[in-house]
């Protein structure tokens, strides 16, 4: 059996395995805000902070930052809020290293926790970077698969926009970190470290607790959660 042939049924097995936890733990548009903040509450979220160990990411040429090490910056810091909250989180990594040695194995490994996870929401914490055209700036969201991936995605686009004066839109993209999964998922590029101005912005330790503070009101925002 060739490679692309054990790819295709193990995506597929992935997905029906996904459309049985879909069904059983009620992660759709037709979950209530009451079950949301319930799932919230019992769950917390899930949290994968992109690249790590032989995977830097991008690497900006306006202040060398690396972009691994700025997703687990937002991401601990994102845990951090809602640990204040009482709300339980999951990191795909806690450190600068990767959880396997191979790109596949690695990414394998993230899926693992993510499904296992029963957190009505994943989010992937990237950095974007676009060195042909340094003006491009401003933090974009991205989702797949689901409707209700979608109405998160935009819920967050819609206030990382307020808070940073960015115009992008949410946008559809078939990432494998995002495919497959049980619950509402998304990923956030926190902004382009190939701009320099949010170069260093994102190398701030006040910019990236606003960048995730954000983030964290956006899920409250969609999981009905009333923040105190």
């Amino acid at each position: 059996m060739g490679n692309a042939m054990r790819k295709t049924i193990k995506l597929s097995i992935s997905i029906l395995l996904s459309c049985f936890l879909l069904a059983f733990y009620g992660c759709s548009n037709d979950v209530t805000a009451k079950e949301r903040t319930q799932n919230l509450k019992d769950y917390g979220i899930v949290i994968d902070a992109g690249h790590g160990g032989q995977d830097p990411g991008a690497v900006s040429t306006i202040n060398g930052i690396i972009e691994s090490d700025l997703n687990l910056e937002i991401a601990k810091k994102l845990q951090s809020i809602f640990m204040e909250q009482g709300i339980s989180s999951s990191l795909t990594r806690t450190n600068e290293n990767a959880l396997a040695e191979t790109k596949d194995e690695d990414m394998n490994s993230r899926r693992t926790i993510i499904h296992s996870s029963n957190a009505p929401v994943m989010v992937s914490i990237h950095m974007n970077s676009f060195p042909d055209d340094p003006n491009v700036w401003g933090p974009q969201v991205f989702y797949c698969d689901l409707e209700s991936s979608k109405e998160l995605a935009d819920t967050l686009q819609s206030l990382l926009n307020e808070a940073t004066g960015g115009k992008r839109k949410s946008a559809y993209l078939e990432l494998y970190i995002l495919q497959g999964n049980p619950m509402p998922s998304v990923l956030v590029e926190c902004g382009f470290i190939s701009n320099e101005v949010e170069a260093i912005k994102l190398s701030d330790k006040e910019y990236q607790a606003l960048i995730a503070q954000t983030i964290a009101d956006g899920i409250y925002n969609y999981c009905g959660y009333k923040n105190p």
